[in-house]
């Protein structure tokens, strides 16, 4: 019995449908497997069953409530150690120094993440 391995996945918390389709592609170029979450309720144990190499989250949706997650996936022990990438528009100085002491790992600007993932990402996978 032959049993094929999963792709490896990257979870995006993010509810911009424009920036879910690029990111995904980008994310698919990788060969990684996107995992969108688009609501806080349940976002910890969907990203823990998930099993992801990375996580991106748009820190500018105020629905999703980032920050908060970042600190949920920081305190949760299945994803502490997983790399977080953070997201924003590249003058929003306040949210970027909000992130970092929430817990995310790197921070991109939009631009960044949409068109160079690969060099976002590369030297946390």
């Amino acid at each position: 019995m032959t049993t094929e391995a999963l792709p490896r996945c990257a979870a995006l918390i993010d509810d911009n449908l424009l920036f879910t389709s690029q990111i995904s592609a980008g994310l698919a170029k990788l060969g990684l497997a996107a995992e969108v979450i688009g609501s806080p309720n349940g976002a910890v144990e969907r990203l823990a069953a998930a099993a992801p190499v990375v996580i991106l989250v748009n820190l500018s949706s105020d629905r999703l409530r980032p920050l908060e997650l970042v600190r949920a996936v920081k305190a949760e022990p299945r994803l502490a150690s997983v790399p977080v990438v953070g997201f924003t528009g590249h003058t929003e100085q306040a949210r970027i120094q909000a992130a970092r002491e929430a817990g995310c790992d790197h921070i991109a600007a939009n631009s960044a993440v949409t068109g160079d993932l690969h060099r976002v990402l590369a030297h946390l996978l």
